[in-house]
């Protein structure tokens, strides 16, 4: 009999704050050890999220540079 388990590690729960009388906006990251809002949580600044999306675009970039360089070569060769 094969049983499985799965953990859940890391979680990132986004808050959004919106105050309509203040007109006010606020975001909060929160990335949370081991799946529970009450225990372990550490507040993510908005600039390690900027980096975070930052490095994914950059990735996408690269491989679609690939990608199109292998399809310019095999039309020319």
């Amino acid at each position: 009999m094969n049983s499985q388990k799965w953990y859940r590690l890391l979680d990132v729960f986004v808050i959004i704050n919106v105050n309509s009388e203040e007109r006010s906006f606020k975001l909060e990251m929160w990335l949370s050890v081991n799946g529970n809002v009450s225990g372990k949580c550490y507040k993510l600044k908005i600039i390690t999220l900027i980096i975070f999306f930052m490095v994914i675009i950059w990735m996408l970039i690269e491989l679609t540079q690939e990608i199109l360089t292998i399809n310019f070569l095999h039309l020319y060769y």
